[in-house]
């Protein structure tokens, strides 16, 4: 593992779209998806009390402050991965808690492409899956795959979340 993180992390440029597993300063996992904003920091990672060496990458929006922390992550040899990833079609995403995305008690039909929640500093979603959301009662939905029917994801109604229409949205013919 250690191999291949190194590897990532020299086939990166700035500017290259990507998306981070790692940790935030706090030692939380956190993903971020989004625009290598500065080089890669070799630096010591501490979590649980220990040091570890490993990587500080920045990731935003283009023309965010690397310095600004929101945009870090940290990675380690066990506690890492990036990926190069191509740029979402922001125009049909959305952000927000689940009953913007049409999720209510009495629905039981609500198929959308859910890309994931809401973290702070995020500017884009961090995945495209199909899912279909039910409502599971005390304001809990669930994010159901639609052809395993495995759980997803789980949250309340005002949790975040990035979504768009399972199908785009037509586009007028001229």
């Amino acid at each position: 593992m250690t191999n291949d993180l190194t590897a990532a992390i020299a086939g990166l440029t700035v500017g290259s779209h990507i998306t981070v597993h790692g940790g935030d300063t706090r030692g939380y996992d956190v993903i971020r998806a989004g625009y290598l904003l500065a080089p890669p920091d070799a630096k010591k990672i501490t979590y649980n009390g220990a040091s570890i060496a490993g990587w500080r990458v920045r990731v935003g929006a283009h023309g965010a402050n690397p310095d600004d922390r929101a945009t870090w992550v940290s990675l380690t040899p066990e506690r890492g991965a990036i990926r190069h990833t191509p740029e979402p079609d922001m125009s049909q995403w959305q952000q927000g808690p689940v009953t913007t995305a049409g999720a209510r008690r009495d629905r039981h039909d609500l198929h959308i492409v859910f890309g994931g929640q809401v973290y702070r500093g995020a500017t884009e979603p961090i995945e495209e899956t199909p899912v279909l959301v039910v409502y599971t009662g005390e304001s809990v939905y669930e994010f159901i795959d639609p052809n395993t029917r495995e759980l997803h994801f789980k949250c309340r109604s005002g949790k975040d979340i990035w979504w768009r229409p399972l199908r785009p949205a037509p586009t007028p013919s001229t």
